[in-house]
Parts: C-alpha cells; structure tokens; sequence
C-alpha cells in the first residue's frame, strides 16, 4: 500500500454522514500525514532490506546480527564487498536462529540463498557444503571457513566445500572410468564438462601423440579411454598434439583411439576438520 493509499484508507474510515465532506476527509488526511510522519517508518524499513542494503546500511545490519565485514583484516585477510558481506550476514542470521538440526539449516539455506548454498548429508556424520560462484567470491569462502560459519549439527563433522558455477552432474565414482561406476557420497567432484579427442597410445608409455589439438585439455584433469589405467590424469601438455599421463603407463598400443577427459571445477577439499 503507497503512502497515499494509506492516507485515503484512514479518510475513508469517516462515518457515512461524514465520508462525502470535503473538510472532514481532509482533516483525516492531515491527522492520518502526522501520524505516518511522511512514511519515514516504511522507508526505514526498506532502506535496511537486507536483500537491497548497501554500503552503512549494511554495517549497520552487521552490527544487529554481531559480525563485521571487516572480520578478516586482522588476521591479513581484507574487508568484504557488499555481496560477498550480505550473504555473510545471512548466514550469521542463520547461525542465530537456527536449532542446528539438519531440516533447519536445510529450511534456512533454501530460504536465504535458493540454490546456490547447498548442504548435503554424507551419511557418515559428516556433512559437505556446496557454493555456487555467483553467490560470493573466494574471500567469502575464506570468511566462511575461518570464522566457522558452515552450520552443522552437533557432533557432526565439515568434510568438504566445493566452490564451483554448478552442483548439477557432480558425482563420485567407486571405480573413476570403471565398466560399472556407481554414484557414491558427495565426496570426489567432477564436473558433466567431457571433452571427447582421438590419439595414439602405445603399451608401457606415458605418451600419447597424434592429438588434433591439445588447447582443450589442461594438465591435472582425469583422463580415461581404451588403454588408459583407471585413476589416470593429464600429466604435461607437451605441445600442440602430445601429452603426458600419469601415474601409470598406457597398456596397449593402438592409433586413433577415442579418449576423453573431464574439466575439473574449482574445488576446495579439507580433509582434517574438527567436530564440534
């Protein structure tokens, strides 16, 4: 309702006798103006949406929940942005409010950030969270890994972030480019990016020639394909049609073999968290 509409609301509510007098609506008007103060209450109110505050009014937002966006500058870190601040605060609101069961971090995550914070349960008391990169950069990843904003329940452990532009297609293989894989915990991430090329292998070598062109690969993505050992990686980008594998060699020899790898997203494992 506009200022405007909640002044002729107040007017309208004369009694009949009265509600067609010109004098008597606008002696409402001007008691319902004072009363509203030029909407100052309804313009406070938007000035500090947290969906839509910046710069102070942030800060001052900050302040209500007890976290700084200047948290890390003393320990060598810098000031958060506006974005990268408001999902910090969010999350403090969340750490605030929430009883610390998995269905109220779950409730809340989908509540503040609709997506792009996701938590997932690896059913070993252990929980990994995901980020999707539009939601905060890696200083706010860092904000939330130092100060221990990632919500769990007690007695449960952090086992992994993953900061990558989508959770869609991430997967862990028992067996990486095994005959029969099966999806496991959300503990190993891959991206759906695969890129398919041909190339020449040959048995006990890590070598493989003859690829169109090497400008789509990158060195530490997994690499599989016949003749290609499970668990196998790009080890060098030797020139514009030959790489290296690694750690084993090839184990046939064979020409125009279709090969492919997989564009790894960036990703963030700790493996030595503590329980709370």
């Amino acid at each position: 309702m506009t200022y405007d509409e909640q002044i002729q609301y107040y007017a309208d509510l004369l009694i009949v006798q009265y509600r067609k007098q010109p004098k008597a609506q606008a002696t409402i008007q001007a008691l319902a103006r004072e009363a509203l103060l030029d909407n100052i209450d309804l313009a406070v109110q938007d000035a500090f949406d947290i969906e839509t505050a910046v710069g102070a009014q942030l800060d001052i937002l900050g302040k209500y929940v007890n976290i700084s966006r200047d948290a890390l500058v003393a320990s060598g870190g810098v000031a958060l942005g506006d974005d990268d601040y408001r999902a910090l605060i969010k999350l403090c609101i969340l750490r605030n409010g929430s009883n610390f069961s998995l269905k109220s971090i779950d409730d809340f995550l989908f509540s503040f950030f609709q997506g792009k914070l996701v938590v997932f349960d690896n059913s070993n008391m252990t929980l990994s969270y995901f980020i999707n990169g539009s939601l905060g950069s890696l200083v706010f990843l860092e904000a939330l890994k130092n100060l221990g904003f990632f919500p769990r329940p007690m007695g449960v452990a952090l086992s992994s972030i993953v900061y990558a532009n989508g959770v869609e297609g991430y997967f862990r293989y028992v067996s990486q480019y095994g005959t029969q894989p099966h999806v496991g915990a959300f503990t190993s991430y891959y991206s759906p990016d695969t890129r398919n090329f041909t190339g020449n292998t040959t048995s006990g070598s890590k070598i493989i020639t003859n690829i169109a062109d090497t400008s789509v690969l990158t060195a530490g993505n997994p690499i599989g394909g016949a003749g290609i050992p499970a668990n196998s990686f790009i080890d060098t980008i030797d020139s514009s049609s030959q790489i290296h594998i690694k750690p084993s060699n090839a184990t046939a020899t064979a020409t125009g073999v279709n090969l492919y790898t997989q564009e790894l997203d960036p990703w963030i494992n700790f493996d030595d968290v503590v329980s709370l």
